[in-house]
């Protein structure tokens, strides 16, 4: 298999007018990181999405941080998963998350890789 280090993936999206993404699946000693980044235009509304995945070796994922810079702002987010229990980035508990085995962001391909590892 190829890495995507060396060659990223790169996605344009067809749910938006103008949608182009760009992401790596990097190895690490203790698992597995993504990391991508999203520019949208839809209407008058333009935004870059960042985000990066950390994952264990199983594929089980340990945290995730997403970032969306636009007009109005930085807005960002933080989840560390901790034996199926999830807290945001100040470390409040997120019980609604409870039992989540994973993170999908929406706006990328590259999470879909996260269920389908686990499970090979």
């Amino acid at each position: 298999m190829s890495s995507l280090a060396q060659h990223p993936a790169a996605w344009s999206r067809t749910d938006v007018p103008e949608g182009l993404g760009l992401g790596a699946l990097l190895p690490e000693p203790d698992g597995y990181r993504l990391e991508a980044g999203e520019v949208v235009v839809e209407g008058d509304e333009r935004f870059l999405t960042r985000f990066t995945v950390l994952t264990d070796l199983a594929w089980a994922t340990r945290e995730a941080r997403v970032e969306v810079v636009s007009a109005r702002g930085t807005e960002s987010v933080t989840l560390t998963a901790h034996g199926g229990n999830w807290t945001d980035g100040q470390g409040r508990p997120r019980p609604e998350l409870r039992g989540c085995l994973d993170v999908d962001v929406a706006a990328t391909p590259l999470t879909n890789t996260l269920p389908i590892r686990a499970w090979a």
